[in-house]
């Protein structure tokens, strides 16, 4: 019994820590796509102007 409680915990673990990791790798790039899309409209209006 004490062994399925630990296998059982140490999958609850596991499930959480991936979850968080691939929330943080979403969050992670969701961000550099937000950077990205904000380096254009920056960008743009300096070219515009110099242009």
């Amino acid at each position: 019994m004490k062994h399925k409680k630990i296998i059982i915990i140490t999958m609850i673990l596991v499930l959480v820590l991936s979850l968080i990791l691939s929330y943080g790798s979403i969050k992670y790039k969701s961000e550099q796509k937000m950077a990205q899309n904000q380096v254009p409209f920056i960008l743009i209006p300096g070219t515009g102007a110099n242009g």
